[in-house]
């Protein structure tokens, strides 16, 4: 029997590819001093680098990949609220944070404040000008006082698809970032890179007073037919949901992907607006789920 043949392992450098190309892309105007948490995902074998590349300060935390994340890999406000002591104790502009994988990116101002993924939507848009932008049915209409907005499903995946066929800037409020210039996927470390260079140029935290902000109400009801009682409502795909918009807001009403729970999700201009809009979505569910059960 003839020895196993094998065939020869090449490297092809293209980390060192990747972070050179964003370093060469992106320049800050001053050298920004900003706290970086990777959660010892993903993030940690480029972000670090990049943004040291780019002239930034960075003081970098949980930046060691292992597998083992330091916290709850989504970096919602609940997850990193150490941040903003950490940030207002070194004196730094502010901080950016990863999920597990990196695809996604959030933030903190000067003041230690979270930055939603609503207002980091309206920021990306106004510092590099986009006049059309891409998001999800649950994201703030504070967005169409600044760009043109086509909606789609709430999935990252479903941004990508509507960006083939057009626009500036992509984004949903989880942090997922998409710059059609760069790449038509959420990229964690370029949009890390993109937000340093905002914050070497601009008063964050100024900007982010200056940005109207709506109430946004959520609420869900347990319901074994989802499925049925959202096809009721008119929906499609029953986790895509129905968004229905009215003169003081919107409300969305989509089944959970993960759950037996219908969703609903309000935004108004005034709080009392938001509370209406959610109860007509509440009362829309229960109506035709008592409809369904009779059946």
């Amino acid at each position: 029997m003839p020895p196993p043949r094998f065939g020869t392992l090449t490297g092809t450098g293209i980390l060192d590819s990747y972070i050179g190309g964003i370093i060469g892309e992106v320049h800050c105007a001053r050298e920004a001093k900003m706290v970086l948490d990777c959660g010892n995902g993903a993030g940690g074998v480029a972000s670090p680098e990049i943004l040291k590349g780019i002239g930034v300060d960075r003081k970098c935390i949980n930046c060691c990949p292992s597998g083992h994340f330091s916290r709850p890999s989504e970096p919602l406000e609940e997850h990193v609220k150490y941040l903003g002591p950490l940030v207002r104790r070194w004196g730094a502009d502010g901080a950016v944070v990863h999920d597990g994988d990196a695809d996604r990116m959030m933030a903190f101002d000067s003041q230690g404040r979270y930055i939603s993924g609503d207002q980091l939507l309206v920021l990306f848009t106004r510092f590099l000008g986009a006049k059309k932008v891409v998001t999800t049915t649950d994201a703030s209409m504070a967005i169409e006082e600044w760009a043109e907005v086509k909606r789609t499903p709430v999935g990252d995946s479903y941004v990508s698809e509507e960006l083939v066929r057009g626009g500036d800037l992509g984004g949903e409020p989880s942090g997922a970032w998409i710059f059609p210039r760069h790449s038509l996927c959420p990229d964690g470390p370029y949009a890390a890179a993109v937000f340093c260079r905002m914050v070497s140029e601009w008063d964050i935290a100024a900007e982010l007073d200056a940005i109207p902000m709506y109430p946004i109400l959520r609420a869900s009801l347990p319901c074994k037919s989802a499925t049925d009682v959202m096809r009721a409502l008119g929906a499609t795909v029953p986790t895509d949901g129905i968004r229905v918009e009215e003169e003081d807001g919107w409300y969305l009403v989509r089944a959970s992907g993960t759950e037996p729970k219908i969703r609903v999700t309000a935004e108004g201009r005034t709080r009392a607006a938001a509370e209406v809009l959610l109860g007509k979505g509440l009362t829309a569910v229960k109506q035709w789920k008592k409809e369904i059960t009779r059946q």
